[in-house]
């Protein structure tokens, strides 16, 4: 059973902490003192439990706190601090892969050199023995 609708505009954004009032004052409006509520809006769900009924009932400090703790999920939720330390990993992992795939490179422009030098030497040997055998009949 839906409740209400909540449409909010404004000409400029509203902060999390004034839309977070916003709602409760209009959910303790409609309540009555001492019972639960269930409110709900599209897939989202919001139960309340009104114990107070006007503004000066109720101060709660630690709201301001909340709102700077969780302006940085990745402080606040371990699922988003994996997720951005599998970020990390992944990057260090490619640079990694990248690194190994320029050695191989190198080790094979290295191959080549080697064995391009081992013919070019056995060309000179082959050469400087039928020069030897030339020379040798003086």
């Amino acid at each position: 059973m839906k409740l209400f609708s909540l449409q909010v505009f404004y000409k400029d954004e509203i902060s999390s902490q004034d839309f977070i009032i916003f709602t409760a004052k209009l959910l303790v409006e409609r309540a009555n003192k001492g019972t639960r509520t269930t409110v709900a809006e599209q897939e989202y769900r919001l139960h309340t439990y009104a114990v107070i009924k006007s503004d000066r009932e109720c101060h709660y400090d630690q709201l301001p706190v909340q709102l700077t703790k969780w302006q940085n999920p990745s402080t606040s939720d371990a699922m988003t601090r994996v997720q951005e330390e599998v970020e990390e990993t992944k990057l260090v992992m490619h640079s990694t892969i990248q690194a190994l795939l320029d050695r191989g490179e190198k080790l094979d422009d290295l191959v080549s050199k080697s064995e391009t030098l081992s013919e070019q030497s056995k060309m000179f040997y082959t050469s400087a023995r039928k020069m030897n055998k030339c020379c040798s009949y003086v």
